[in-house]
């Protein structure tokens, strides 16, 4: 919550920001060179940082058209849909694996 119990608000005022957890995905971002190695569609498998024996599936979803370069490299944002049991929360640490 963005506002204390009993405190004033006013009209615009953010009173709390929600997050829709049912459609979780990784946001991976992957090197020009590895890009052509994947398409919308692609199988990949993901490793959560907090679970670092449980493989998950998961599925390419989108690749962004415009990268981002660092240190001499253009890397690309690619979202990545997955289904697990596991207790995955927002802003968690992911390694992905390509095929």
């Amino acid at each position: 919550p963005k506002v204390a119990a009993g405190q004033q608000v006013y009209k615009g005022q953010v009173l709390v920001t929600l997050q829709d957890a049912s459609a979780l995905k990784v946001l991976a971002q992957v090197d020009e060179v590895d890009l052509p190695r994947l398409r919308v569609g692609s199988g990949v498998t993901v490793v959560f940082d907090s679970y670092p024996d449980q493989r998950v599936p998961g599925t390419v979803t989108a690749i962004s058209g415009l990268g981002e370069v660092r240190q001499n490299a253009t890397y690309y944002d690619v979202d990545i849909r997955f289904d697990t049991r596991l207790d995955i929360r927002l802003l968690m640490n992911a390694t992905v694996t390509l095929p």
